[in-house]
């Protein structure tokens, strides 16, 4: 593995590698003992483009595959058209399989907390949880999108077990949620409150989310900034930079002279390309800055 030798994995107590499913259906058929009963249900009712199964394949006798857009470079690459878009149901199942270890080995009885988060995330100060109270559910600030964002979470023994059972619970009692435009943040907000978990309180936030040269074909490679900020390494979310600052009481300076704004999205480009390309076979007006934003 590219990472065999990173420090984290030394640093690590446990050290559970998750398979790499080609299907992650395959996976989710571990929910329910590796029955595969609940498929049909699901394959009729979850849209071709739902943001919340990627990493699923379609069904092979789909009616309504979604063509794959220009900018949807998720984790299948090539293949995305066969697949649900995103990575949303890789993520979810490494977060049912974490929650088995941590049952299998009683580590609530071990630890009073539980940070469920990325590799991938630099923190600009001190990430100190000490002062949060363990009867709730904590998430940085900013990035939610209308519901709570998945990228990181502080837990407790009290609520881990809860908070990482998101798709057991749909699968096995609302399955009515598949066929619903959820994007990952808001079905998280809402399965959390169908189990009651509404204590959820946001901290400053310290930490961004960030890529390495190498990273160019991860799943968000796409949206990082051509220019490494002052801190060495590439942005994926402009805003959780700013927000990290603030967070930290740090004075921002602007970090370099192609970034005084957010970088563009590769889906805004694409976006801003296809208005041009049908404006222009349509006889009207092109797209202002459309040559630009391309560049």
């Amino acid at each position: 593995p590219a990472y065999a030798n990173a420090s984290l994995l030394q640093l690590a107590k446990y050290h559970w590698p998750v398979p790499e499913y080609d299907d992650w259906a395959d996976a989710m058929d571990l929910i329910f003992n590796g029955s595969q009963t609940w498929r049909p249900q699901f394959y009729a009712q979850t849209p071709p483009d739902s943001l919340i199964f990627g990493g699923v394949r379609r069904p092979d006798n789909s009616s309504s595959i979604v063509t794959p857009k220009p900018f949807d470079n998720g984790i299948h690459g090539a293949r995305i058209g066969q697949y649900y878009p995103g990575s949303v149901a890789i993520q979810m199942m490494i977060r049912f399989f974490l929650r088995q270890k941590i049952q299998e080995l009683n580590l609530t009885s071990q630890y009073d907390r539980f940070i469920v988060t990325r590799a991938d995330h630099y923190y600009l100060c001190e990430h100190d949880v000490s002062g949060l109270n363990q009867s709730e559910i904590w998430i940085p600030k900013g990035e939610h999108y209308g519901g709570y964002t998945d990228r990181h979470w502080v837990l407790s023994k009290q609520n881990v077990l809860s908070a990482l059972n998101l798709y057991p619970y749909m699968l096995q009692k609302r399955m009515d949620f598949v066929s619903q435009n959820f994007n990952p943040e808001g079905l998280t907000k809402r399965l959390w409150a169908e189990m009651g978990l509404t204590a959820v309180q946001v901290f400053p936030r310290v930490m961004f989310t960030c890529a390495v040269p190498g990273d160019e074909m991860s799943s968000l490679g796409s949206k990082m900034g051509s220019v490494p900020v002052r801190e060495g390494v590439y942005l994926k979310y402009h805003p959780e930079y700013a927000l990290s600052y603030e967070g930290c009481g740090l004075p921002m300076n602007p970090i370099d002279k192609q970034m005084k704004k957010p970088p563009r999205s590769f889906r805004s480009q694409w976006g801003r390309f296809w208005r041009h390309a049908k404006n222009t076979l349509l006889g009207k007006t092109k797209t202002k800055g459309t040559t630009k934003a391309l560049q």
